[in-house]
Parts: structure tokens; C-alpha cells; sequence
């Protein structure tokens, strides 16, 4: 009977291997664009803005680009998809970014410099002062443990943060704008993957902040962080702003006037973000001028390649999907945007 089971068993263990390797593969390549894509975007859209003849341009005062769906949430401890990453990214701020330089250095946002320790063991982060959330509340290290927090909580699917916290022993706050990571074992990507973090807003999410929001809701059952109306109307500290959400409509973002970083204040007043699945759809628009940006498959950019007359009007640069049209009068809104 042994002899019967062991090759069906051999086979069976293969197939479960092969399956394995392929789900790891899948898992790797997310990873790599949730890390990869914030410098190789910005490469991108720059290209294009150095390439493009802006000089007889006008002023845009609004920037339409595509996400081929609705985000799953607009939460930064919640996210799970990419699509919220790219309207994400305009809210919120992380303590630190990539240079967009070809040694992607780590460069200080939230965070104005930081401390490693000999053993390794922790980090110590310094964080700017007078920096302020979109409502006008000062940001300090009680966001940052706050999210990091939320993060740990087993019963919150913080899917992408639980690698970058596991290794976590403390987070211990030393005062309101400095603040120390403490690792159990050394763990070398630890200064990057806590670093880029969106950081979120304790005084809307805490208890107190969850038990308003259900005051003033009038609901029956108590809000969490899971159901509260943060995660369609968020609240951050970026060049941009939530304005509103249309399910399957658009998303809109309003330029942020107080933005604590001037040498990356939004130069475009608004972006709408317009859901748009159809990938043929989107280009059809971008061709009737109704899109600024657009994120394409290699198909389009064949097509591209014999309209004479668009690309006088957009410049295709290669990129990870690997193309990406930007209209040729556009103004970037800033380092931020995606």
C-alpha cells in the first residue's frame, strides 16, 4: 500500500510546491511595486515635464488622470491594494521617502533626521515641528505610536504592515516630536520599511475620536476603526486634501494650502481621480483630451506610436506597466503625486 501511495503522494507535494512558489512569486511582485513604484512614478512623470514644450502652455487648474477602480479604502493602516496607494499617497505623509535618485536614498519627511543605534537594536526618530493635520491639529509622536499601534492590533488586517511590525518590541516616545523604535533582533530593512509608513491621525481614530464620530453619527452600534467614515473621507497631513469620493464616479483632492513642505507644494489646485475600468475607455478619453494621465498598457503605447498628431499633444514615457501618457502642457502637482 506504501509502495501504491507514494508516487500519488510525491505528485501531490509537488503540485503543492509548485502552487507555493507561484502564490510567493505573486506576493513578491505587489511588494515590489507598493516599494518600488513612489521613485520610478516620480521618474517618470518628471521625464515627461522636462520633455514637454510648457512654454505656450496655459496654467491647468485641474488634473484628470484614471485608477482602474474604486480604492478598497482610503485608510493607510488598511491598505491592501494599489489603487488606494496612488490617492493615498497625495494625503498622507511617511517619516521618510526615497530621493528618486538611482541609489534610492532615504530622505526625511515627517521625520527631519533619525538615529540608528550601534547594537542596531533601534531607531530614534526626530520629527518636524510645527507640521499640522488637514483639520489644523498639531502632528507630534503620539500619531506615530498611535499608527504603528493600530498596526500590531491583531484583530485590524493591517495585511502590508504586519512584516514591518512584527519584528517590533516597543515604540517608546521620548518626547512629542521624538520617538524610538526598538527591535527584538536586528532587522535590516527596518529604517525603510517603518519609515515609509503613512502615518495616520490619532485624535480621529482613537477612542475618543472613534466615540465622537459615533455621537455625532447618531449610530446604534459603536464605530471601529474597521467601519468609521475615515476610510472614505480620510484626513491627513500631504499637498493634498479629500474633498469627495463618488463611488464609481471620481475621487477629488483640493491643493493644500498650508502644506508644511514649500518646496513641494501642489502646483495644479485640484486632482480628480476618475474610476475608469476599461482600459480601451481610458485611452479613447486621454485621445478627446478628457485625461492628463494615463497609466497604459503596451498596446496603447503601439497606437500611440502612429497618431502623429497626439503626440504632439502627450508624451508617453516608459514606466512600469510600462507607459505612462502625461498631457504635454501639464503641471505636475508635486513630488507626491502619482
Amino acid at each position: 500500500m506504501s509502495n501504491i501511495l507514494t508516487p500519488l503522494y510525491s505528485r501531490n507535494q509537488k503540485r503543492i510546491k509548485g502552487r507555493l512558489v507561484i502564490f510567493s512569486g505573486l506576493m513578491l511582485r505587489v511588494m515590489v511595486v507598493f516599494h518600488c513604484s513612489q521613485k520610478e512614478e516620480r521618474t517618470a512623470i518628471t521625464r515627461a515635464e522636462r520633455t514637454a514644450d510648457t512654454s505656450a502652455a496655459p496654467e491647468k487648474k485641474t488634473l484628470v488622470r484614471e485608477l482602474a477602480s474604486d480604492p478598497q479604502n482610503l485608510n493607510p493602516v488598511l491598505l491592501n491594494d494599489y489603487t488606494s496607494y496612488q490617492v493615498l499617497r497625495n494625503i498622507f505623509d511617511p517619516l521618510l521617502d526615497i530621493d528618486g535618485s538611482k541609489d534610492s536614498n532615504l530622505v526625511g519627511r515627517l521625520a527631519q533626521r533619525w538615529d540608528i543605534s550601534v547594537d542596531r537594536l533601534s531607531i530614534t526618530f526626530f520629527l518636524r515641528p510645527g507640521i499640522t493635520w488637514h483639520d489644523g491639529r498639531p502632528f507630534t509622536a503620539e500619531d506615530v505610536e498611535f499608527t504603528f499601534n493600530m498596526a500590531q492590533r491583531a484583530d485590524i488586517p493591517a495585511l502590508l504592515l504586519k512584516s514591518t511590525v512584527e519584528p517590533l518590541e516597543d515604540v517608546e516616545i521620548l518626547d512629542s516630536h521624538t520617538i524610538k523604535f526598538c527591535f527584538r533582533y536586528p532587522f535590516s530593512p527596518g529604517l525603510s520599511q517603518i519609515g515609509r509608513v503613512f502615518i495616520i491621525p490619532k485624535h480621529r481614530l482613537d477612542i475618543n475620536g472613534l466615540a465622537l464620530e459615533n455621537t455625532t453619527r447618531g449610530l446604534s452600534k459603536p464605530v471601529t476603526i474597521l467601519n468609521t467614515a475615515f476610510n472614505r473621507n480620510p484626513l491627513g497631513t500631504g499637498p493634498y486634501v479629500f474633498e469627495e469620493w463618488k463611488t464609481g464616479q471620481h475621487i477629488k483632492l483640493s491643493m493644500n494650502q498650508d502644506y508644511w513642505d514649500k518646496a513641494h507644494v501642489a502646483k495644479v489646485p485640484e486632482v480628480i481621480f476618475k474610476i475608469i475600468p476599461n482600459r480601451i475607455v481610458a485611452f479613447n478619453m486621454l485621445q478627446k483630451e478628457d485625461l492628463d494621465v494615463l497609466r497604459a498598457e503596451t498596446i496603447h503605447y503601439l497606437r500611440f506610436q502612429r497618431m502623429g498628431t497626439m503626440g504632439q499633444k502627450y508624451v508617453a514615457t516608459k514606466f512600469l506597466q510600462p507607459y505612462i501618457f502625461t498631457s504635454a502642457g501639464t503641471c505636475v502637482p508635486s513630488g507626491n503625486f502619482s
